[in-house]
């Protein structure tokens, strides 16, 4: 993940937002297992870095 210590900004943020949404919409299309199941690890992994990064609410 992100090195500890490290503040998310929002661009951050929206960015692996759009990332992990765009990876549920690839495993969603693809007919392949094994392709579906590493879109949704990557998404899984994009919201991971979400949920456990502080945001910076600096200006």
């Amino acid at each position: 993940m992100l090195r500890e210590g490290l503040i998310m900004t929002d661009a951050d943020r929206c960015y692996f937002e759009r990332r992990a949404e765009q990876e549920i919409a690839m495993a969603a299309a693809t007919e392949d297992p094994s392709a579906c199941a590493r879109h949704y690890e990557l998404a899984n992994l994009y919201l991971s870095l979400i949920s456990e990064t502080p945001v910076s609410t600096a200006a």
